[in-house]
């Protein structure tokens, strides 16, 4: 069985993860929603096409978070702290962007990208919250 100290650091190295993803995340949807933007006030095939590429890349990060967010539970539930759920992901407003490229669709994905990052930046704070936690009981046991 391992000691308290090495779960504790465990679950802060998992944290930290887990942060770094979300923040990876953020820069690719507000690129999107940026690509957005443009793309609802004229931009052609190319503006489109990048600003999908932006959202399919955070896509992949948010499954990525999604990982990182069941070893964070994993290694919380050793140290007795809870995590909330991570950002659900909108993978059919992409397919439905590419498929029916107009301004309806374009505002809506602009609305699911607005509420991810909401969602994300309050998922931050919380990750955050659980990392000043974590390191207060390291500096009580003396790290």
């Amino acid at each position: 069985m391992k000691d308290r100290k090495t779960e504790l650091l465990e679950a802060k190295h998992a944290a930290r993860r887990a942060l770094n993803l979300i923040r990876d995340a953020q820069r690719q949807l507000s690129s999107a929603r940026n690509w957005g933007v443009v793309d609802i006030f004229g931009g052609g095939l190319l503006t489109g096409i990048v600003k999908r590429d932006r959202i399919s890349e955070a896509h992949t990060t948010l499954r990525r978070l999604d990982r990182a967010l069941e070893d964070l539970r994993r290694e919380l539930r050793d140290v007795q702290l809870n995590i909330p759920e991570g950002p659900s992901d909108t993978g059919y407003d992409l397919l439905v962007d590419l498929v029916f490229d107009n301004i309806i669709t374009d505002l809506r994905v602009q609305d699911e990208i607005k509420g991810t990052l909401s969602q994300l930046e309050i998922l931050a704070h919380k990750v955050t919250k659980i990392e000043f936690q974590l390191d207060d009981e390291l500096g009580r046991l003396g790290s």
